[in-house]
């Protein structure tokens, strides 16, 4: 995985995320969540305060083996029950229709096939279920667009393997869901290229 991705970036993470505005949005993103929860890339943990009364238990998804050792002081002050899997997203050890919401926050840029993932994040979700989403991406603005492009091959080594245009409601919709509810538009007070930003909930199409 190497030293920067497993050691170095983890810890860089959590500082990162405070510097932008993102922190205050995760209330409003988590704010349906229910039941059996599946968060894809849950990292260092930082969603796991905004979790509402409704949630029973959350299964976090993490390959990166410094983000589970970051994630573990979280966990232990966290008022829920969480269980911590050891794997990526693009083949889930989870049978068909696990889990009634799916949470997927700022993990799309970085998954390697992210086809394949939200495929799988489709096969866990029950029948009615939620995949909800707060992740940066492609802006409709071309210069800005191109802007992101001309950035990703800093991004994706400053940020282990993050990249900045990703199509999100194009990618969800090619996966077979339901895009209707999801929002789209930029973070106040963050650069265009890093705060286009996609939020809401998708179902099965």
């Amino acid at each position: 995985m190497g030293l920067y991705r497993s050691q170095i970036f983890p810890r860089l993470y959590n500082v990162l995320m405070g510097l932008g505005g993102f922190d205050r949005l995760r209330a409003e993103h988590l704010s349906t969540a229910c039941g059996e929860v599946l968060e894809v890339g849950i990292g260092t943990g930082r969603n796991l305060g905004y979790y509402p009364e409704g949630v029973d238990r959350v299964v976090g998804l993490e390959p990166n083996a410094g983000m589970r050792k970051k994630l573990e002081g979280a966990s232990r002050r966290a008022s829920l029950r969480l269980e911590v899997v050891a794997s990526g997203a693009e083949a889930m050890p989870f049978v068909d229709g696990r889990f009634e919401t799916v949470v997927s926050t700022l993990s799309l840029c970085s998954i390697p096939d992210r086809a394949a993932a939200l495929r799988e994040m489709r096969r866990v979700m029950r029948p009615g279920g939620r995949l909800l989403l707060l992740e940066h991406g492609l802006s409709p603005d071309v210069r800005v667009a191109r802007w992101q492009r001309r950035l990703n091959p800093i991004q994706r080594r400053f940020a282990a393997g993050c990249v900045l245009d990703v199509p999100v409601k194009e990618e969800l919709q090619e996966a077979g869901f339901d895009v209707a509810d999801l929002a789209e538009g930029y973070l106040e007070g963050e650069s265009k290229t890093h705060g286009y930003l996609y939020r809401g909930w998708v179902t099965k199409a």
